[in-house]
């Protein structure tokens, strides 16, 4: 699918939105319960899951 420059620049602004909003919040801020250790890459973290609600509701 080829995206024309509106939906890029909505794509991106949803991309930094998620980043500032739901990932940054919890990198160096986790506590002790929300803390998992992945073994593969298709595990998913707490801030992986949320952004992915995020994204796939905005898109």
């Amino acid at each position: 699918m080829l995206f024309d420059e509106g939906m890029r620049d909505t794509v991106t602004n949803l991309l930094q939105e998620a980043s500032n909003s739901i990932i940054l919040p919890f990198f160096k801020n986790l506590k002790k319960e929300q803390i998992e250790t992945k073994s593969s890459p298709n595990d998913f973290a707490v801030a992986d899951r949320k952004s992915e609600d995020f994204l796939t509701e905005a898109l």
